[in-house]
């Protein structure tokens, strides 16, 4: 499973693997990151300096691109990141596969 823990360099990796395998822009894989480590839509909105309906509209757009319908589908979506496989070959930028679920 993705390990989504706290500090500069996991965070930005996990963030960073997230934008790749998903083709999420760099807000949207910071919410779902937040989400995964058990953040409320309400704390994400407080710590990043945003009002509630932006972090709602961005996991709206989340849901869109990985195809659920639910906080906890999208989640359960980030958690198996390395199970996943693509036929597009790793990022040249980090190695992650790209790709979507």
């Amino acid at each position: 499973a993705l390990v989504l823990a706290s500090g500069p360099g996991p965070r930005s990796d996990a963030v960073h693997r997230l934008q790749q395998v998903f083709d999420l822009t760099a807000a949207e894989a910071r919410v779902l990151a937040a989400l995964s480590r058990g953040e409320t839509v309400e704390d994400i909105a407080t710590r990043t300096r945003v009002v509630v309906a932006t972090i709602r509209t961005q996991l709206r757009s989340i849901y869109g691109k990985l195809g659920v319908h639910s906080q906890a589908q999208a989640v359960a979506m980030a958690s198996v990141l390395p199970a996943l496989s693509s036929s597009q070959g790793p990022c040249r930028e980090c190695g992650f596969a790209k790709g979507t679920a």
